[in-house]
């Protein structure tokens, strides 16, 4: 299947209705139409529960095929994570041009490899330069300072603190469409 973009270790190859039922079910298909071994262990938790809806929002909007997917190594073609934007909460659905929020997961095995951070790096780069967005978000919980991390070496900034129903409180982070160039000027 063929990427939405590339960076120097992976290839971000965008998720199909096809592909999400297959990874309900059919691992060997999956990996077939990845191109990649796909562990086990994929999806996780938080992906695994978004997966039914993704189907549906792709079957009624094709378009959305390019707002994020899975990566995939280039050094052993091996599905790591993935990596995309979407709407929610007071930051609205995701259109062109509008606020939307990233969302990343690395498997366990590949952490601590930089896999986040260049995944997130390359998804920016596609959403500021290519769908032309103009304000994303990223958020996690407090205590996970290792998003934190990826989230600021991705060139996002710190907001602050937000209350959440579910996770307690969350850190936010930012960056805007005009931000990002001028950081990819001043690099």
């Amino acid at each position: 299947m063929k990427s939405l973009f590339e960076t120097d270790r992976l290839r971000v190859v965008p998720l199909t209705p096809e592909s999400i039922e297959a990874a309900a079910g059919d691992r060997k298909l999956l990996g077939e139409l990845l191109g990649a071994e796909v562990s086990m262990d994929w999806p996780e938790a938080e992906m695994r529960e978004f997966l039914p809806l993704l189907a549906e929002q792709l079957r009624a909007n094709p378009a959305k095929i390019q707002w994020g997917g899975v990566m995939i190594s280039k050094l052993e073609p091996k599905l790591v994570g993935d990596v995309g934007f979407h709407g929610g909460g007071s930051f609205g659905p995701l259109s062109l041009g509008a606020d939307c929020e990233v969302g990343y997961s690395v498997l366990q095995p590949f952490r601590n490899r930089g896999y986040a951070t260049e995944g997130l790096r390359g998804l920016l780069m596609w959403g500021f330069t290519r769908l032309k967005l103009g304000r994303v978000v990223g958020r996690c919980e407090v205590s996970n300072v290792a998003s934190q991390r990826v989230l600021e070496r991705s060139g996002m900034r710190f907001l602050g603190v937000e209350p959440h129903p579910s996770y307690g409180e969350l850190v936010v982070y930012e960056i805007s469409g005009y931000d990002y160039r001028l950081r990819s000027v001043e690099q």
